[in-house]
């Protein structure tokens, strides 16, 4: 999957660089290996965070805490609060959305 998800980020293919994101994660879940699928949902959120709203960037975000809580990882469960929290230069480029999603 690695090297389908390059290929499609170097191809700048937003939606086919999504997918593989998507298949990724959901083959790890379905195996269990819910911290391999947190960190992915982690990365996702992060490269979302260079191009898209802040909904499709705290989805992802959101899904990657609660993975990471449920195998109790508090150090997982941090690393995504405090990047949560380094979002300002994203929040200053979308501030109607900061104050739509601010809970």
């Amino acid at each position: 999957w690695r090297p389908v998800l390059a290929m499609h980020k170097d191809r700048g293919e937003k939606d086919s660089v999504v997918r593989a994101w998507d298949d990724m994660t959901q083959a790890h879940e379905a195996a269990g290996q819910k911290l391999e699928a947190a960190e992915l949902h982690l990365e996702k959120a992060q490269w979302l965070s260079k191009t898209d709203t802040l909904r499709a960037v705290l989805e992802p975000a959101r899904h990657a805490m609660k993975l990471f809580e449920t195998t109790n990882d508090r150090e997982g469960f941090a690393r995504v609060q405090l990047w949560l929290c380094d979002l300002p230069d994203f929040l200053q480029r979308h501030p109607d959305e900061a104050h739509a999603y601010a809970d």
